[in-house]
């Protein structure tokens, strides 16, 4: 396993708003956090609501939050107004598993924290080169579940008495993301030219149900692109596409793997990109939709609880 201090986020705290609008930070635990996280758990309201955890006697939870701090990679949702209120731990099980545990303090449940320490444990576990992380939901926790199913987490045996065990695959995913983007993109690439008109655009995304359209020459070659939301603009509908399309396109080749094309949707904010050929001809299209597809193909656990983020 790799030295913690190689995780981004050690020198690189993750901030966040909730969904009440208040600014949360999430940091790897360092000693000006130790306690506040002993009192989380101290004040954590009912005690013993997990599996006996928190423990009911003040000395016992102590104990108990004392050795998290000395065995777990630890890390903490921190209030810029109550100090700690969110944490998970991740405790080391040998041949690159992890064990998780993750604790939202009440009142700050159900407004997305959950679901952010979720992602940045995955993304721990993931620099330190971990290829699976598993964790216990109880069974009536519908909303856990659905974080846990949300984030990437599949359910690995029958519900029991103690619970709902489920994991995540983090081996799979690095495997999946190395794949050709050609092998989830759409061939049948529906197309328009520069000289037809705004009226056969919108006609064309009607009828195809889509959200843009490559404008393309003769040839193939990519010209530039056309969004339902270029439309929008005030306009004579019979205006030229090449008059309203965006010519600089973010594009790929067929064979860019997957994980850079999220990459690509997640930090140019794009619905989707053309893949072209050496010489710029479309030879195929791939949406947000596509990448989801590829990723359930691969992950889906087949558990259908729904609820709302923690």
């Amino acid at each position: 396993m790799r030295a913690l201090t190689e995780c981004s986020l050690h020198g690189n705290p993750h901030a966040f708003v909730n969904k009440r609008g208040e600014p949360i930070l999430l940091h790897l635990l360092g000693d000006r956090w130790e306690h506040q996280l002993v009192r989380m758990y101290l004040t954590f309201e009912p005690r013993n609501s997990f599996d006996g955890l928190p423990p009911i006697d003040d000395a016992a939870c102590v104990r108990w939050v004392e050795g998290m701090i000395r065995d777990a990679v630890n890390i903490v949702a921190i209030s810029f107004w109550e100090g700690v209120i969110g944490h998970a731990a991740l405790f080391p099980m040998g041949e690159l598993r992890s064990e998780m545990l993750l604790v939202v303090a009440p009142r700050f449940q159900n407004c997305g924290v959950g679901t952010q320490l979720t992602h940045c444990a995955v993304h721990v576990c993931d620099e330190l080169g971990m290829d699976r992380i598993w964790l216990s939901v109880d069974v009536e926790n519908l909303r856990a579940r659905h974080v846990y199913r949300k984030c990437g987490f599949r359910r690995v045996h029958d519900e029991s008495p103690g619970g709902i065990d489920m994991e995540y695959d983090l081996g799979g995913i690095r495997e999946a993301l190395r794949h050709p983007v050609s092998s989830v993109m759409n061939r049948e690439v529906v197309s328009i030219s520069m000289d037809d008109t705004c009226q056969t655009a919108v006609s064309m995304l009607t009828a195809e149900r889509i959200a843009a359209l490559p404008v393309v020459g003769p040839d193939r070659r990519l010209l530039g692109i056309l969004c339902a939301t270029d439309l929008l603009r005030p306009m004579d509908c019979p205006a030229r596409i090449g008059d309203v399309m965006t010519r600089g396109v973010v594009t790929v080749h067929d064979d860019t793997p997957v994980g850079v094309v999220i990459r690509l949707f997640q930090h140019r904010k794009l619905r989707c990109i053309p893949v072209v050929d050496g010489d710029g001809r479309v030879v195929g299209i791939v949406g947000r939709k596509d990448i989801l597809v590829h990723r359930e193909t691969y992950f889906a656990d087949g558990d259908s609880a729904s609820g709302e983020e923690s």
